[in-house]
């Protein structure tokens, strides 16, 4: 048939075929471009983990549990909580070679951060088709707070936080995956088993064995989790300098962080200025998140909303009214910025709503402003440079009875001290 100016120009099979073929290599190729994106953002945002690797702070400890009693150092509490994956990992990488420490460390910090981003991104989700899914990745990799927690496998349990939220999404069971994931987040930190009270209210919302039984294994390690809190040292500090006022002032500036922390340049945000715009903030997801629930009847956006308000208010616990994005423990801010991301890209995504869609995708825009000032840590966090295998074999030569190896703080000029004797340092030598 000849086709006319006016008139449609028809197509074959062929062109219908190879449209077809061309959408779905599309679709397929989302995905592995997502995961290498993020991949080469996780290697850009600390690449000093990558050119120079080392032993960090409270891996010393897990360290000095090694050499004291062996194996049982990946099953213990850390600071006063389990903290799998980090401490098991850190105690296979001291198993596998000592003095390679640092290098197999970031390899399995590597590969903890890669299953987060591959289990959010590559089963269907409730949280959106792959486009979506990508841009939530995405966005977790420009989380726009100092990246503390990148390249480094003491931060892994942050990564592993995470899970119970990305596995909520999965709109299949995918049981051989989800049962580990959750354990394991259940035994990563308070925060991911504090997420057993989202998966209890999408069950008592929706029902079904599969949410049931993954709120059983999360309900688990939180009671262990408590337990483990409750009997150390680390839970009776954290009450003495916690209140509800700070708490609650606390939680509510994550939000105001998130969207303003920009305006203040390098300098700490103003207190008010941060608490006024939390208000507004809160205000806006309060009223999005009601808006949505009760125009599609569906609690997904309810479940970010909750998850962002807990993990917000866990991550103020330990420094109460002294943390800050970018300047002091920006690692409190991981998972609320997150959850805040999540949730607005949700409700843009999914509301029929739009001065809601358009205020929503604007705060995520205004906060990746940041990233100006926060994409890598401060030039002073990046100064130090050490070498672990230089220091073991300096300590294993030494005559002292005692060595002081040094261990990465924060990445300045002041470092931590983890204490052995020569023949300790000999013997990770090999």
């Amino acid at each position: 048939m000849t086709s006319t100016p006016d008139s449609p120009v028809e197509t074959g099979w062929w062109d219908r075929w190879e449209d077809r073929v061309r959408g779905t290599l599309s679709r397929a190729g989302l995905a592995p471009f997502t995961i290498v994106f993020c991949l080469m953002v996780w290697v850009l945002r600390r690449p000093g983990q990558l050119l120079h690797p080392y032993i960090w702070c409270e891996e010393s400890f897990v360290l000095r549990s090694w050499l004291d009693h062996g194996w049982s150092a990946a099953f213990e509490p850390l600071q006063g909580y389990f903290a799998f994956p980090s401490t098991f990992l850190i105690t296979i990488a001291a198993e596998i070679s000592p003095a390679g420490m640092p290098v197999i460390e970031y390899a399995f910090a590597t590969i903890v951060f890669l299953v987060t981003v591959a289990a959010l991104v590559i089963p269907d989700s409730r949280w959106g088709d792959l486009r979506i899914r990508s841009l939530f990745a995405i966005l977790l990799v420009l989380v726009p707070s100092d990246p503390e927690v990148f390249g480094v496998l003491l931060y892994s349990f942050w990564w592993a936080g995470l899970w119970p939220l990305v596995v909520l999404g999965w709109t299949r069971p995918l049981w051989a995956l989800r049962i580990p994931l959750l354990a394991v987040a259940a035994l990563s930190s308070p925060a991911g088993c504090a997420m057993v009270l989202i998966f209890a209210l999408a069950w008592l919302r929706e029902r079904g064995r599969v949410l049931l039984v993954s709120a059983a294994v999360l309900g688990v390690g939180a009671v262990v989790q408590v337990v483990a809190v409750a009997t150390s040292d680390r839970g009776s500090s954290l009450a003495g300098g916690l209140t509800l006022g700070n708490l609650t002032e606390g939680t509510i500036r994550s939000g105001g962080f998130y969207v303003s922390r920009w305006t203040a340049s390098g300098m700490y945000a103003d207190r008010a200025w941060s608490l006024f715009v939390g208000l507004l903030f809160a205000g806006f997801v309060a009223w999005a998140t009601y808006t949505h629930v009760r125009a599609r009847r569906e609690w997904s956006a309810a479940y970010l909303a909750l998850a962002a308000v807990i993990l917000a208010a866990i991550s103020q616990v330990p420094a109460p009214m002294a943390s800050e994005p970018l300047l002091a423990a920006g690692r409190y801010y991981f998972h609320p910025y997150t959850l805040f991301a999540w949730l607005l890209v949700y409700l843009w995504s999914q509301s029929r709503v739009e001065p809601l869609r358009r205020t929503a995708i604007v705060l995520v825009a205004l906060s990746l402003i940041t990233l100006g000032t926060g994409f890598s840590r401060p030039e002073l966090q990046r100064s130090q440079t050490l070498d672990w295998r230089a220091e073991l074999e300096s300590c294993a030569a030494s005559p002292a009875e005692n060595v002081d190896l040094r261990i990465m703080y924060d990445g300045s000029p002041t470092v931590w001290a983890l204490q052995v004797t020569p023949e300790e340092c000999r013997r990770m030598l090999g």
